[in-house]
């Protein structure tokens, strides 16, 4: 398989994903029952995902400058 039909493969399903996404939000035949009333919020689990993320890379990086070595930590200037 080339890397363009794989291409192609990954566009159609993304769009068929939209499509589904839209008749659901237009039909509401997906129904959810929230448990807590944050979750009544519309697209509540997307802006949830997008803020753990955020999080998830400003945590990984901080914990990257943390533990990154200076230039000269591993010179054999023993003595």
């Amino acid at each position: 398989m080339s890397g363009r039909t794989l291409y192609r493969i990954l566009l159609a399903l993304c769009a068929a994903l939209l499509l589904i996404d839209v008749a659901n939000l237009a039909l509401h035949f997906i129904h959810h029952h929230p448990k807590f009333a944050i979750e009544e919020i519309p697209n509540f689990y997307g802006f949830y995902g997008l803020a753990g993320g955020v999080v998830l890379a400003l945590l990984a990086e901080r914990i990257g400058n943390a533990l990154t070595r200076g230039e000269g930590y591993y010179d054999d200037d023993v003595g």
